[in-house]
This record gives C-alpha cells, structure tokens and sequence, in this order.
C-alpha cells in the first residue's frame, strides 16, 4: 500500500513544520532531500552537506594541482599510463571548474 504525497511550495516556516513530513531542496538543478519537518534541523543539514561539498571540491583542487605539476614536468615513458593520467588530468579540471562555478552562482 503506497502512502499519498503532496508537493507543497511554502516560505512560511510553521506551516512547513506542520505539514510537511519531509522537505527537498533544489539548489543549483539538483534536488536534495532531508529527512525532517524542522527548518532549524534542515539549516543544519544543508550546512553539512554544503561543508562536505566544500571540503570535496577543496581536495579536488588540491588533486588538480598536483596533476599541473605533473603536465609541466611532462614525463617520458610508460605512454599509456600517461595518457590516462592526462585524460583524468582534464577531466578534473572540467569537473573543478563546473564545481566551483557552481558554488560562485550560489554565493
């Protein structure tokens, strides 16, 4: 037995409180779900996952990085390895990019 739904687009908070069972967020295109009523308990959710997206595109940055020195020392030998690591070099670097200008849009 399935359970009804209703999608219900509010800014007032005790509304939401008291109607809503679950809440969803889309930010940046992308829906988020949380599994609570309470805006505080929602605030706190989405600063963790905000962190945990930070903290992800900082370590990606740093990996890119690492991979710029490696391009501009330009290594001989073992040709395949290399041109898998150069593949994954612009790869990262378009997914720092799309991330980051993500993050700049929603400041």
């Amino acid at each position: 037995r399935t359970r009804p739904a209703a999608l219900v687009v509010t800014h007032d908070r005790s509304f939401m409180e008291e109607v809503c069972d679950d809440l969803l967020e889309i930010d940046r295109g992308t829906m988020h779900y949380y599994p609570t009523s309470s805006y505080e308990e929602f605030l706190t959710l989405r600063q963790s996952r905000l962190d945990l997206e930070a903290e992800a595109l900082q370590t990606a940055k740093q990996k890119l990085k690492k991979e710029q020195e490696w391009m501009r020392r330009q290594p001989q030998g073992r040709q395949t390895k290399q041109k898998a690591r150069i593949k994954e070099f612009h790869v990262l670097g378009s997914s720092v990019a799309a991330a980051a200008s993500r993050k700049a849009a929603a400041a």
